[in-house]
């Protein structure tokens, strides 16, 4: 399940743990919040499909606050 909605990605990968106690969703809920994923994170797991060349500019990426504190998903290109 990709998302492209922050609020309604972090809300269904945390489905597992809003359901842990319900007898007839648990196993289910866990299931599927375990395929959920932003679409950053899809998009990095395919890759480029295009071929790439250098651009003579230079970019700033700044990570999604939902991404980086909801659900964990953070560049790690620059930090120290």
């Amino acid at each position: 399940m990709v998302v492209n909605a922050a609020g309604c990605g972090s809300t269904m990968k945390e489905y597992a743990y809003l359901l842990r106690d319900d007898p007839e969703y648990a196993e289910r809920a866990k299931k599927f919040s375990s395929k959920v994923k932003d679409v950053s994170e899809f998009l990095q797991e395919i890759g480029p499909v295009a071929e790439r060349r250098p651009l003579p500019v230079a970019a700033a990426y700044h990570d999604a606050c939902h991404l980086a504190h909801q659900q964990g998903v953070a560049s790690s290109r620059g930090r120290t």
